[in-house]
């Protein structure tokens, strides 16, 4: 019976060293990242009255975010008109399964078309 007790602990001694020793120690490290675009960015103009054109746009990049900002010369410490800038999707239209083209016009609150000033136009796709 004694034997039976000593190769019992022995085996219950090796099964629970075997799994200290798997785990894991918390060790330091650099993640790195490589890698491309693979999908080209939108064609960017300027069309008539003033409206933004993004042309070829990739379709994964469909129903992003659309924003607006005035933008002042360096020179300036402070916007002389702090009012808001919006953007109005005028049209869509889609050029075969890839690509698509949206035609945007900038907005003041009341919804009138700006047609002077410098502004930062951001496209922030999904």
């Amino acid at each position: 019976m004694n034997s039976q007790r000593l190769a019992v602990g022995i085996s219950l001694f090796f099964a629970m060293s075997g799994a200290c020793l798997a785990s894991t120690t918390i060790s330091q490290g650099v993640i790195e990242f490589r890698g491309s675009l693979v999908e080209s960015s939108c064609a960017t103009g300027i069309g008539a009255n003033s409206t933004v054109e993004l042309s070829d746009c990739a379709t994964s990049a469909r129903g992003g975010n659309v924003s607006a900002h005035r933008a002042e010369p360096a020179r300036s410490v402070s916007a002389l008109d702090p009012s808001s800038v919006d953007v109005k999707l005028l049209s869509e239209s889609r050029q075969g399964e890839h690509y698509y083209d949206q035609q945007y016009a900038l907005v003041d609150g009341a919804g009138k078309p700006l047609t002077a000033g410098n502004y930062l136009i951001t496209l922030t796709a999904p």
